[in-house]
């Protein structure tokens, strides 16, 4: 079932208790201790370089949290959304704010054929910044 990934204790949670719960952290910092940091919550503002598949129940991103000097986006994170409470489609160069689970890390496959591996994130709440 797409809501696997997030504990039982997580659903039970208002929003606003969810995202309180949600820390911030460096991107560098969590990639280093992706192991560590199995479980725990956080609370991203990014921008959307792909959007991998988008479906009823669970959509999926890479995102890119770090926004640097010049203003570009870096750092991607893969993003899986659960789609209980966000219904919006999202699309490419959108800026959101979420919340949600580390789950380790994920790799993929980039355009240029190399296996590329970013932290993953299941995700239960969205804020677009409009």
């Amino acid at each position: 079932s797409p809501n696997s990934s997030i504990s039982e204790e997580s659903k039970n949670m208002t929003e606003s208790e969810y995202k309180t719960s949600c820390k911030e952290i460096e991107y560098k910092e969590l990639f280093r201790y992706i192991e560590e940091n199995k479980g725990n919550m956080f609370h991203f503002k990014g921008q959307i370089q792909q959007v991998v598949s988008d479906g009823e129940s669970e959509s999926e991103y890479l995102i890119a949290v770090t926004k640097d000097e010049y203003d570009y986006w870096e750092d991607n994170v893969y993003v899986v959304l659960d789609r209980t409470y966000f219904k919006d489609k999202l699309l490419e160069d959108d800026i959101i704010d979420f919340y949600g689970e580390c789950n380790g890390s994920y790799s993929y496959t980039s355009v240029l054929g190399e296996s590329v591996e970013v932290p993953k994130i299941s995700v239960l709440y969205v804020d677009l910044n409009k």
